[in-house]
């Protein structure tokens, strides 16, 4: 297998708190996790399939021997498993090979991380939920509406069934430092509003709960420095929900939370997207 690019700090005198590799590395949600462990002193491995960047490893999670080879040698303490195919649309057109990805490389990853003894969290969606019954509690029943739901929650199952030792973290629409404006359901219409003055088109009828990306890396960040804490182990047309609302109470029972202000979040989400800067005053206040 390829030479691993892994994060090495310059001080020599710093030790890392541990190991932490991150699939899906160059996502929105990937990155932001990234930069949160590494931003924190830990010795970061990310993933990617196929956007090659510094410091990151070129990984088809479809292959379960390049995933175990690649496991067992950097033997990570935790695993933060972004990687998914998370396009309700391109599940229902593609629903074989997006299966492939949100269920079957999910149920290897399980298994080779219960055999290195690494904790793994599974980011799941609240797309688990048919939006009837809200907020959602961790014992709420599921009951996706879609294809991609129901594949979630099917890596969910496997993951647990497969190491009994991992955590489930489900997380609703998210937004954040966007690459291309496009990239997050939250910010993809801001081009139209700041390039022309007419009325856009959008969904009036779903209710979501936009997520900070660097909230959701700080909580993956917390219940990783918990979970090493307590075990100091080595080691379209497409239905959507109503209102899939999660409730956090778990993990804020546990100390675990962070919570950025849509206002604030978004805004430092699209400045860099903002053509005049004077827009500021009326569309960020």
């Amino acid at each position: 297998m390829p030479e691993m690019l892994m994060e090495v700090e310059e001080e020599d005198d710093v030790v890392p708190n541990g190991r932490v590799l991150i699939t899906g590395a160059t996502g929105l949600l990937g990155r932001a996790v990234y930069k949160e462990f590494k931003d924190n002193n830990w010795h970061v491995l990310g993933t990617s399939y196929s956007r090659l960047r510094p410091r990151l490893e070129i990984l088809n999670l479809l292959d379960s021997s390049a995933v175990n080879g690649l496991v067992q040698d950097f033997k990570p303490h935790v695993i933060v498993h972004c990687a998914a195919e998370r396009r309700p649309d391109i599940v229902e057109n593609q629903p074989d090979s997006a299966a492939m990805l949100n269920v079957g490389a999910s149920e290897n990853l399980a298994k080779v991380a219960a055999a290195v003894g690494a904790f793994l969290i599974y980011i799941s969606s609240d797309y688990v939920f048919d939006g009837t019954n809200p907020p959602y509690k961790t014992d709420s029943v599921p009951n996706p509406l879609n294809l991609y739901g129901k594949t979630k929650l099917e890596g969910e199952r496997v993951v647990l069934q497969n190491n009994d030792g991992a955590a489930v973290l489900r997380v609703p629409v998210l937004y954040g430092d966007v690459e291309k404006i496009e990239e997050s359901a939250v910010t993809i219409m801001f081009d139209k509003v700041q390039h022309s003055n007419k009325s856009a088109n959008m969904d009036h009828w779903q209710q979501r709960f936009p997520t900070y990306v660097k909230d959701v890396a700080s909580v993956c960040l917390q219940m990783a420095e918990k979970k090493l804490q307590i075990t100091d182990e080595p080691v379209g047309a497409t239905p959507r929900p109503w209102n899939p609302q999660l409730d956090c109470s778990r993990l804020e029972a546990l100390g675990i939370g962070q919570r950025t202000p849509f206002r604030a979040g978004i805004r430092e989400s699209l400045w860099p997207f903002l053509v005049e800067k004077k827009w500021q005053q009326t569309i960020f206040h």
